[in-house]
């Protein structure tokens, strides 16, 4: 697969569990080492650096993780667990690091006097996904990877975590891939929207383009998925049937094609190619 995010931009990146989301965010930022290709950050193939030259970058790239309980040390109190890469990575100490740290605890809305002396156990569920937040904040990163940063949250205090990212977004330009199952929530925070399926990108497109214009069936399928807050809207069936494939043993063909209710011949032994059919909308499909 291949995407390029430009700087400041939101990018997100939708699919169903298991269709390789969180693989390819950490890849990015090299939590995991990706076998073959390329990651061109800055016109640098970060994918082959190791050592110095890949800490050199550390501090540019950020990760969010999806679980706010398990992705924060518990002894650890909020100021030491949000100075902790600034610290590994001897960026600041002293003073400045103190103010660092203050400055992102407010960037992200916890009065820093009230919450730096408090531990985990002493916050929400939405608090501490924001001092994850401010972790990442205080390294002053210039991209971030989010990856599901709200699923584990509460419905009534997911829009409050998400103004923050946007704050943030427009505050410091930061560029982000923002990783989630929600199409709505995609639309909500993304420039654009990259559709994954089983390790493919089958449809990219400007976020208010492809909720209006869906040209992949599996686009389809996920935006029939989505709940209408209307009792008596008409039933859209969703167009999308069985469970995802294996990764280990994808189909032949296209990926998609064994859930597909337009499949033909052609779809079960030759993998469409994504080709822009229109100017900024890319697909996958040899219907389109």
């Amino acid at each position: 697969m291949s995407m390029d995010i430009g700087r400041g931009e939101v990018v997100g990146l939708v699919g169903e569990t298991g269709s390789g989301k969180t693989t390819l965010g950490k890849a990015i930022v090299r939590l995991v080492n990706p076998t073959g290709g390329q990651i061109i950050y800055d016109g640098v193939d970060i994918a082959s650096l190791d050592g110095p030259a890949l800490r050199k970058y550390r501090s540019r790239l950020q990760m969010i993780f999806q679980d706010p309980y398990d992705s924060i040390n518990p002894r650890m109190s909020v100021f030491d667990i949000v100075s902790e890469g600034l610290l590994i990575n001897r960026i600041a100490s002293g003073k400045e690091l103190e103010d660092r740290v203050m400055r992102s605890l407010e960037d992200v809305r916890l009065p820093p006097e009230e919450f730096a002396s408090r531990y985990p156990h002493e916050l929400s569920g939405g608090q501490r996904q924001r001092v994850a937040i401010a972790r990442a904040l205080a390294m002053r990163p210039e991209f971030i990877v989010a990856d599901e940063p709200v699923s584990m949250l509460d419905v009534s205090i997911r829009g409050e975590v998400l103004n923050v990212m946007l704050d943030l977004r427009e505050k410091y330009g930061i560029s982000f891939l923002f990783i989630t199952h929600d199409l709505a929530i995609a639309k909500h925070m993304s420039d654009r929207i990259a559709v994954m399926y089983l390790g493919r990108l089958v449809e990219v497109a400007d976020s208010e383009e492809l909720v209006r214009n869906p040209l992949h069936p599996y686009t389809q399928a996920l935006l029939a998925a989505v709940p209408i807050p209307d009792p008596t809207a008409p039933k859209v069936e969703v167009k999308a049937k069985g469970e995802l494939p294996s990764p280990l043993s994808p189909p032949p063909g296209c990926p998609f094609h064994p859930r597909c209710p337009y499949a033909f011949d052609r779809c079960r032994t030759e993998v469409p190619r994504l080709r822009e059919v229109s100017p900024g909308h890319w697909v996958a499909c040899h219907l389109v």
